[in-house]
């Protein structure tokens, strides 16, 4: 009874491990995913977003992703829409025995990843649909593992522009600045989150330039 009794505390304490999984991917120059939970689907819809009289807006519908997961918790494609509604890209990914994503693969292009001992994604190669490289980014973490930078290289090695990220304590990304390969600076965004009962956002609003920029509103679908 006592063995019983024992297997079945471990049972449950593997499915709330699972259950409150952390996914965390990064995009570069379009966010990271940063979710709680054993998510089925997670959908953003992203718009416009305008100050009038001090209050921030939303307006035109700029895109929509819809990611997609398996049971593991892995992304198992992204479709991006246009406002339209017509696809604009789809992606789709592998990983490796670790649970790793090594490759993202579109119908034009695709991107490979590679890691350090820690599990960091420290390099992406990012080639066109005929093989041929046209971009190399290097990420830098800190020691809490976050990707605190991100160098991006041309084909030749040199140096095509820098981004640099900060995080709150939930990793949510609060803070993004791109800057060229000189040194000057071609933006700065700040996000500000709302946040579900799980920990997971559901509404972003990111300001460009200390300006309201876009707002994007998450819908998560569960297993």
């Amino acid at each position: 009874m006592k063995t019983l009794k024992l297997l079945t505390v471990l049972i449950v304490i593997s499915f709330l491990l699972l259950s409150f999984k952390e996914i965390e991917i990064n995009f570069i120059g379009e966010g990271k995913i940063n979710i709680k939970g054993r998510v089925k689907v997670c959908t953003e819809t992203v718009y416009d977003a305008v100050d009038k009289f001090g209050e921030i807006q939303k307006t035109n519908l700029n895109s929509k992703i819809i990611y997609s997961f398996n049971s593991k918790g892995s992304v198992i494609e992204k479709l991006w829409y246009n406002p339209n509604g017509t696809v604009k890209s789809k992606e789709s990914f592998k990983y490796n025995d670790n649970g790793k994503m090594i490759e993202d693969s579109s119908s034009d292009s695709k991107i490979i990843y590679k890691y350090d001992n820690k599990g960091n994604n420290i390099e992406e190669n990012n080639y066109n649909w005929d093989g041929s490289l046209f971009r190399k980014v290097i990420n830098i973490y800190d020691d809490k593992g976050n990707n605190i930078e991100s160098n991006q290289y041309f084909p030749d090695g040199s140096l095509d522009s820098k981004y640099f990220f900060k995080y709150d304590n939930y990793k949510n990304e609060i803070e993004f600045n791109w800057y060229k390969g000189d040194g000057s600076l071609i933006s700065s965004r700040t996000y500000k989150y709302e946040f579900d009962k799980i920990g997971n956002w559901f509404k972003k609003t990111e300001f460009k330039n200390n300006s309201p920029d876009e707002i994007t509103e998450r819908e998560i679908t569960y297993y």
